[in-house]
């Protein structure tokens, strides 16, 4: 299945013609012969399996007022947080088929949340890195669909952590970091290569709820959108062709937190491939429910390709290190 913004005879993606037909002609992003496979839908959820588990407060308030805590971080609050953040927090039940005068034929079960999302899809992922007197320190994922925490990697990733954000935040001054991340497969099964434009609005809202509840508990918060991809991604386990990370929100109780710190040693960068030799290869076993994934390797070129046509962009923001990137991309391109 390839769409015709790609050209096959190099093997390239012309990038000028996919973001024109993503923003002007969506219709052209999708084969035209391309049926959607309902039976291989994945689920809306990633689910770890055989992995230590952390089980959230159920107890969660029915609405959140402000002044949640005394910026003080708990397990507590952090459940809060993310349920309402990207909790499943509705189901709802619509009918596909004709009323036949004794019953409904079929109906489709759909798990809403407090953000939208294309098709209620949800092709976003919450990972935590998360340090806390309750639980062991460490990589976690939020498991939506039980309202848990799944530990991936246990340890302090303070120095890690900071060299892939380019050393612009103090990480030993938060109590967690958010790496809000995309699993393509989600909602690429259904819009095939319009799916890159809607993940990056999923993870968008998904980032501006986060930063909106964190407000609720007086958490102090910064977005990263540059970083070292693939140092990240390492940390947390993710293939790169099925996965990556977006953006990554550190949280801290101090209000003076400075975020973007403009004063960056060059003697201390150092590259992706550096960073990823400092901890081992992550090979946890998660379900998504469907038998195949035809034609994500194209999705996956697609976030590739786009990314090397802003590389010449990025280094220069890199070198500006404001921390507000006009798209996504590595803080160090090169290093990528």
């Amino acid at each position: 299945m390839v769409s015709s913004c790609w050209e096959l005879g190099g093997g390239e993606m012309s990038l000028k013609a996919f973001l024109h037909q993503l923003q002007c002609e969506p219709d052209k992003t999708k084969p035209q012969d391309a049926e959607v496979d309902w039976e291989n839908a994945p689920l809306p959820y990633k689910l770890y399996r055989h992995l230590p588990v952390f089980s959230l407060a159920s107890d969660v308030p029915l609405r959140l007022t402000g002044n949640q805590g005394d910026g003080k971080p708990t397990i507590r609050n952090i459940g809060y947080l993310l349920w309402y953040t990207f909790g499943l927090a509705q189901l709802s039940q619509s009918v596909v088929e004709q009323y036949t005068g004794e019953q409904w034929e079929s109906s489709l079960q759909l798990c809403r949340r407090f953000v939208p999302s294309g098709g209620g899809l949800y092709p976003s992922e919450i990972y935590l890195y998360l340090k806390l007197e309750e639980i062991p320190d460490g990589i976690y994922h939020y498991d939506a669909a039980h309202h848990r925490l799944i530990l991936l990697r246990e340890g302090r990733f303070d120095s890690y952590v900071g060299k892939a954000l380019g050393d612009r935040c103090d990480v030993t001054g938060c109590f967690a970091a958010v790496f809000v991340s995309t699993l393509f497969w989600k909602n690429f099964y259904k819009y095939d290569n319009f799916s890159y434009r809607l993940q990056g609005l999923d993870a968008g809202l998904v980032i501006g709820q986060l930063l909106e509840v964190a407000k609720r508990f007086d958490f102090e918060t910064g977005v990263y959108f540059q970083f070292l991809d693939r140092a990240v991604n390492h940390l947390l386990g993710l293939s790169e062709a099925e996965e990556s990370v977006y953006a990554v929100i550190p949280l801290a109780a101090d209000s003076t937190m400075e975020w973007f710190r403009h004063d960056i040693s060059t003697n201390n960068r150092m590259s992706s491939a550096e960073l990823c030799s400092e901890l081992p290869i992550l090979k946890h076993d998660h379900y998504v429910r469907s038998k195949k994934s035809i034609g994500l390797s194209h999705a996956d070129q697609a976030e590739r390709s786009i990314h090397n046509g802003f590389r010449p962009f990025i280094q220069t923001a890199g070198k500006r290190a404001t921390g507000r990137p006009s798209r996504r991309g590595s803080f160090f391109a090169s290093n990528r």
